[in-house]
């Protein structure tokens, strides 16, 4: 059956309809009137006026120079100001600090310190003065088709690649500094590679070099620098933030942020992360007034405006906002949005006070990091408040129906939150008992081995999400994983090894983020073989974490590279990469496998002594509730094998990204009084020649018996002799266990 309809609408009815559209993308847009900013007008005309420029010069203090030898400086045809231009011509990048660089470059660049550009957008506060064009020299011009389509591509580079607004960023240094220099340049090296040099004033390393290609589709970071006393900018720091947050049965909630700055902070610029589905209502500044703002959607950067600074008063502002903090509901289950990202924080996450203010309903149970310090009724709702006891990076709470269980370990109470609907059923009775546990076991252990934490009350929360996390005093752990034994024991240590690795001593930069994650990772192993005396979950762990670090593919639906994508100094760089996978494949496993070698030299091969545990109780004590370097944990560990022996092993293992191969060649010979003695000769390949390692050799007699020894100082290529031994030799067995890494093993009997 067909159907017909006439539809008639009046104009009225059309303009309504209208208003309701362009409302609609106004809402949806995120965004707000950017005149607090300078603005960038659109997309470059074929047709533009333009200036011939040769041999200019621009260094980014001693780091990076950029030379345009020769060609022509392109602008718009307009009279408004011009803040982005357009180079076609011949120039060069030149590294004046390669000691800077990364794995990443040489794998795109060799050794090559200086590369070639035919074009490059450029964008900054005053481009003409710093190339020294003279304004009365513009003239009419015109960008010929295939160079004006790079053009286009280059110019869509910010926005779509890394996120950012150039009008904002441009508008942060502009506020601050007198003359930056260019705040971006994306250089056009060959048809398809892109080298883009970015100015931020929001992370300690204010330089960094990305490469990108129109095939790989995303930008990787090839070297960052840091610019000392070069620029005057430096990262904003927070004092506190008070937070209050209502959150609805539907899962949406309405928040609003406080953020109180340090005194004398300048901040007439500033940018915070919050997540890219957020949407930002409203800022307002110390009296009340309205400040300037945008958000673009689907973006995560919130930039504010400059405005006029409180002279007496203590500076702070308000940022108004609301989203989802339930992502979905399915199966019963309420998966979270975010966990530690639903409130506004400086890109570097500086440490700070919190009080967070939560109305939600009567009947929920809230957990948050902090201590809970006032509970509230009025209607169904109630609010209830905490406090950071100590200063922290982030906060994370869960809010759900709850049955709990609790217990004390080392004199902290331990508190276990289960989703009331996974507490039911004949098959998990047991469930909360085994849960208490683990974390009871776990805590008590560390405690025992690194000293107390910081952590005066601990919270372990059942999440339906798809991965653990630990805030101070706060543990979110997945439902699936508290079902299945191989993964709660693991999983649960790790999240509570945080308590000491992460939050009692807490990494300074980005570059140490394996002193969280690595530090928990083997301190996860150590409970496993220590407490829980299970040496097939300890060989599968040691057996994932060399295969994450030694193969290239996917780990957890991201790609890796593994070992050969850098070292481990890289810290959360590896999340900009192409492959974000190398994250989990270097600062968890390979970071592990470090702790693991290292262990190996200060107590094997027979592990009767406890040296590397109490080296790492000293290390916390020592730091505790201080922001820690890789090299502060290096001083630590030289107490233990020395410091030119440090110096070597970090050099290797931390440092440096190669993971060598290993060949054993050995034969059985015979003493004067025919007792068996062993010789062998290890080569080692892909390692410097300053390269050296203990190496574990075990030895099975006729009766069966084992008995594991250990070889100082493997190099390149050496030989060794052991015995005589008490009995024939049956069988020779080159690290059994695997404690050194390498990429491959063979061994032969001559």
């Amino acid at each position: 059956m067909a159907c017909r309809f006439n539809l008639k609408v009046s104009s009225n009815q059309l303009i309504a309809a209208l208003l309701i559209l362009i409302l609609t993308l106004c809402s949806i847009s995120y965004s707000r009137d950017k005149s607090g900013f300078p603005e960038i007008k659109g997309r470059f005309g074929s047709k533009t006026e333009s200036v011939k420029i040769d041999n200019i010069v621009i260094d980014y203090s001693d780091k990076v120079r950029f030379i345009f030898e020769d060609g022509k400086l392109h602008r718009r045809k307009n009279n408004d100001p011009h803040y982005d231009f357009y180079f076609i011509g011949q120039g060069r990048i030149v590294i004046l600090d390669s000691i800077s660089l990364d794995n990443l470059w040489y794998m795109r660049f060799g050794r090559a310190t200086s590369v070639e550009f035919t074009t490059a957008y450029i964008c900054g506060k005053n481009i003409p003065g710093l190339l020294e064009v003279d304004s009365t020299q513009w003239s009419k011009d015109k960008i010929n088709r295939r160079i004006y389509h790079k053009l286009i591509f280059q110019q869509k580079a910010a926005d779509k690649y890394f996120g950012i607004e150039l009008g904002c960023e441009l508008g942060i240094w502009s506020d601050k500094e007198v003359n930056p220099p260019p705040i971006w340049i994306d250089a056009a090296l060959d048809r398809d590679k892109q080298l883009v040099v970015r100015l931020t004033p929001d992370v300690e390393e204010q330089l960094g070099l990305y490469v990108y290609d129109e095939l790989d589709n995303t930008p990787f970071l090839a070297a960052a620098f840091g610019m000392e006393n070069f620029l005057i900018s430096q990262p904003i720091t927070v004092d506190s933030t008070i937070i209050s947050i209502l959150l609805r049965e539907s899962g949406k909630f309405e928040a609003s942020s406080r953020i109180v700055f340090p005194d004398g902070t300048d901040t007439r610029g500033i940018k915070f992360i919050l997540p890219h589905l957020y949407k930002v209502d409203s800022v307002k500044d110390a009296t009340g007034n309205k400040i300037e703002f945008f958000k673009k959607q689907f973006r995560s950067n919130l930039y504010i405006g400059a405005r006029a600074l409180p002279n007496d008063e203590r500076d702070f502002i308000t940022i108004f906002y609301r989203g989802k903090f339930i992502a979905a509901r399915y199966a019963g289950y309420d998966f979270p949005a975010s966990i530690t990202g639903w409130f506004p924080h400086t890109p570097h996450r500086n440490l700070g006070q919190f009080i967070i203010h939560y109305t939600l309903h009567k009947d929920l149970t809230l957990n948050s990091v902090g201590d809970k310090i006032g509970e509230s009724f009025e209607g169904d709702n109630k609010t209830v408040t905490y406090r950071s006891s100590i200063d922290i990076s982030y906060i994370s709470f869960a809010s759900g129906k709850y049955d709990m269980f609790q217990d004390t370990a080392s004199g902290v109470p331990i508190e276990l939150y289960i989703e009331a609907h996974n507490n039911t059923g004949v098959f998990n009775r047991d469930l909360p008992g085994k849960l208490l546990s683990e974390a009871t076991q776990s805590f008590e252990a560390f405690t025992n081995w690194f000293g107390s934490s910081q952590t005066t009350n601990l919270r372990v929360v059942d999440r339906p999400y798809f991965a653990g996390q630990s805030s101070p005093g706060l543990i979110h752990i997945p439902s699936y994983s508290i079902f299945n034994n191989r993964i709660r024991s693991h999983l649960m240590a790790h999240e509570i090894a945080h308590q000491w690795w992460g939050h009692s001593t807490i990494p300074k930069s980005y570059r140490e983020m394996w002193l969280s994650e690595g530090m928990s990772e083997y301190a996860a192993y150590l409970y496993l073989w220590k407490i829980k005396h299970d040496p097939t979950l300890c060989d599968e762990r040691i057996a994932l974490w060399k295969r994450q670090i030694v193969q290239e593919g996917k780990i957890g639906g991201w790609y890796s590279r593994g070992y050969k994508a850098g070292p481990i100094t890289m810290g959360a760089r590896f999340l900009e990469s192409y492959s974000p996978g190398d994250y989990i494949a270097l600062i968890y496993a390979k970071a592990a496998y470090m702790l693991r070698m290292l262990h190996f030299e200060i107590d094997g091969p027979d592990y009767r002594t406890d040296f590397f545990v109490n080296m790492l109780g000293e290390f916390n004590r020592k730091y505790q509730g201080q922001r820690v370097t890789s090299l502060d944990f290096i001083n630590v560990a030289a107490g233990a094998i020395g410091q030119k022996r440090a110096i070597e092993f970090f050099s290797q293992w931390l440092y440096g990204w190669r993971v060598p191969s290993f060949t054993c060649l050995y034969r059985i010979i015979t003493d004067e009084k025919g007792r068996d003695k062993l010789y062998f000769e290890i080569s080692v390949s892909d390692v410097s020649k300053s390269f050296s390692t203990p190496y574990p050799v075990e030895i099975e007699y006729d009766d069966g018996r084992r008995e594991l020894f250990r070889v100082d100082r493997v190099g390149q290529k050496d030989s060794f002799e052991l015995g005589p031994f008490p009995q024939k030799i049956k069988k020779v067995r080159f690290d059994p266990d695997d404690i050194i890494l390498t990429r491959d093993k063979k061994v032969s009997r001559k």
